[in-house]
């Protein structure tokens, strides 16, 4: 069965089947129906999971979300510090991943949304809407929202229910990051901004259109040596 030729709705450049947002402007592949509801939630997932263009399009800058202090979570040791979203690495020519990176006191964590949970979180985000009585644009409203700010619930989750959450979902102990280093792009409207992690596993590269490199670099050096 053939598939229909997609393009970005922004720039024109042609999107692959498995694309979830353009890799030229940064724009999300696809977009939520104004007169459906569960239309909406199909394309929250994808949104979602590609949240970086969605959010660096709305707020021109990275969002650094720090979670309530948890007794618990204290306790136990290693603790969530803070979680920079909207984040995306290179994994072909044209393909990408959406990362959202998690700081803890011990690693850092590549945490990449599992679209079938995102998908269910905007299920019912809509059916929240719904029940409190909002027409299909306040659903819908509700169920792009839900994506876009997928990254909180990891403020209320220990790391290693953050590395369970997908199995995709990898981790650089800080034991073993030797530096830290920042590309910045800003001069080019076609580029993007690059965070640069070298660990004894490898190098790291996380992109993000007008990444707020002075607070991410403030951030990072509070767990690594290194950073600049």
């Amino acid at each position: 069965m053939s598939q229909t030729a997609r393009y970005c709705t922004q720039c024109g450049n042609p999107l692959a089947p498995d694309h979830l947002f353009c890799g030229k402007c940064g724009r999300p592949a696809g977009g939520a129906a104004p007169d459906a509801a569960a239309a909406a939630a199909d394309a929250a997932a994808a949104d979602a999971a590609a949240a970086d263009a969605a959010a660096a399009d709305a707020a021109s800058e990275a969002k650094l979300a720090v979670p309530a202090p948890d007794a618990d979570k204290a306790a136990s040791g290693e603790q969530v510090l803070s979680v920079l979203p909207y984040l995306q690495r290179k994994r072909g020519m044209f393909a990408y991943d959406a990362i959202i990176l998690v700081v803890t006191t011990e690693r850092l964590i590549l945490a990449q949304p599992s679209a079938a949970k995102v998908k269910q979180a905007a299920q019912e985000a809509a059916q929240t809407a719904k029940q409190e009585g909002k027409g299909a644009l306040g659903q819908m409203w509700a169920t792009m929202s839900s994506g876009v700010g997928y990254h909180q619930r990891y403020l209320t989750m220990t790391p290693g229910e953050i590395l369970a959450d997908n199995s995709k979902n990898t981790m650089l102990p800080l034991a073993g990051i030797r530096s830290v280093r920042f590309r910045n792009r800003s001069n080019d409207d076609n580029a993007l901004d690059e965070l640069i992690i070298n660990s004894a596993g490898g190098r790291v590269v996380l992109q993000q259109r007008n990444m707020d490199i002075v607070r991410v670099r403030a951030l990072l050096r509070q767990v690594v040596r290194d950073v600049r």
